[in-house]
């Protein structure tokens, strides 16, 4: 499932105020959105759980899979046009990772 962008903006706004701490204040309207439109509350919830799996875990190293899957995923994103910071910083990462291989192939 593509997540439309109004989607992906809300999942941001949520992520931003959960941030700051002042999350309660979204919580009305998302009671207000599962009574109306519950389908888009689950892809709202599908979008914060793949931006959750695919935020890279500072501790992993290169070769462990969860790495590796987070630049998948954030190559996957980037190609579909989407520019969120997790998407941007893993893209920047899965291009430096694939010209150092590449480079080590010449060699």
């Amino acid at each position: 499932m593509i997540p439309s962008m109004s989607l992906l903006h809300q999942a941001n706004r949520l992520v931003d105020l959960a941030i700051d701490g002042t999350l309660e204040q979204e919580e009305m309207a998302l009671r207000y959105q599962a009574g109306a439109n519950p389908a888009r509350l689950v892809g709202l919830v599908l979008v914060l759980a793949d931006m959750v799996a695919a935020a890279r875990p500072p501790e992993l190293p290169y070769d462990d899979p969860s790495y590796q899957l987070y630049l998948k995923r954030a190559h996957a994103a980037y190609a579909r046009g989407e520019r969120m910071e997790w998407v941007v910083t893993g893209e920047r990462e899965y291009q430096r990772n694939r010209k150092r291989n590449n480079r080590a192939r010449v060699s």
